[in-house]
C-alpha cells in the first residue's frame, strides 16, 4: 500500500483563500486528493490538529478507510470542541494570538463565538499565521464521529516526550477516538521529525495487516 502526504488548504500544493482553512474545507480537499490517488483501501493517519479533520474524512470515505491512526492527534468526543482537549493556558494563548492576528490582517476580531476566518481575508504565505488560523478554526468546530465505521481499527500513537500534550491528556485523546490499540514511542510531539524511521516502520506494520 503506497503512502502519500496530503496538503490541507493553504499548504503546499493547495494554496487557498484563508476563508477556506476550515474543517469542512480541509475534509473536501483531503477527500478530493485521496480520490485522485486511489480507489482502494486506506489507512488514514492524522497528526496533531489533523485529528480534528480525520473523522470527517473517514466518514466521507466510509468503508474505504480500513484503519485510523492518530499520532498525538487532537480528537475530541462527539460534539466536543477539539480546543477543549488542550490545556486552558494553551487555549487562552491561541485565542489571544488569533485576536492579534486578525487585527494585523484587518479582519474581524474573535468575538461573540465567531469561529470562521472572515471571507475578505486573502491568501497568505505566513506560516505562523496559517498555524494559528487552522488551529483556531479546526479547534473551534464540534467534533462529529457520525458516519465513521464503528468496527474500523483504530490506533493511537503516544509520544512520551510530548510537551504539548502530557500523558494524561493523550490518554483522553486515545479514549475519544475509541482506540483499540495504544502504542507509546520515545519521541516528541512532531514524531515524523524526531522519530522518522521507526515511525515509518510502525506505520508499515499497521498497513501490512490489510495487504
Amino acid at each position: 500500500m503506497p503512502s502519500h502526504a496530503l496538503d490541507l488548504p493553504g499548504r503546499g500544493r493547495n494554496p487557498s483563500d484563508l476563508s477556506e482553512v476550515t474543517v469542512a474545507g480541509a475534509v473536501r480537499q483531503a477527500v478530493a486528493d485521496i480520490d485522485k490517488l486511489t480507489s482502494g483501501p486506506i489507512v488514514l493517519v492524522a497528526h496533531s490538529i489533523g485529528g480534528a479533520v480525520s473523522p470527517g474524512i473517514a466518514a466521507q470515505l466510509s468503508d474505504r478507510v480500513v484503519h485510523l491512526v492518530h499520532i498525538a492527534a487532537v480528537a475530541a468526543t462527539d460534539g466536543e470542541l477539539p480546543l477543549a482537549t488542550a490545556s486552558q493556558e494553551f487555549a487562552d494563548r491561541l485565542l489571544a494570538d488569533a485576536d492579534a492576528l486578525r487585527r494585523t490582517l484587518n479582519g474581524a476580531t474573535f468575538t461573540d463565538g465567531e469561529i470562521a476566518a472572515p471571507a475578505e481575508w486573502r491568501s497568505t504565505n505566513d506560516r505562523a499565521a496559517l498555524a494559528r488560523i487552522d488551529s483556531l478554526n479546526f479547534g473551534c468546530v464540534p467534533t462529529s464521529w457520525a458516519g465513521v465505521d464503528p468496527t474500523m481499527g483504530r490506533t493511537f500513537i503516544q509520544p512520551l516526550r510530548d510537551r504539548l500534550y502530557p500523558a494524561d491528556a493523550q490518554a483522553r485523546l486515545a479514549a475519544a477516538m475509541c482506540a483499540n490499540e495504544v502504542i507509546t514511542v520515545d519521541a516528541g510531539h512532531n514524531v515524523a521529525r524526531s522519530w522518522p524511521a521507526p515511525l515509518a516502520g510502525l506505520l508499515g506494520e499497521i498497513t501490512a495487516r490489510y495487504e
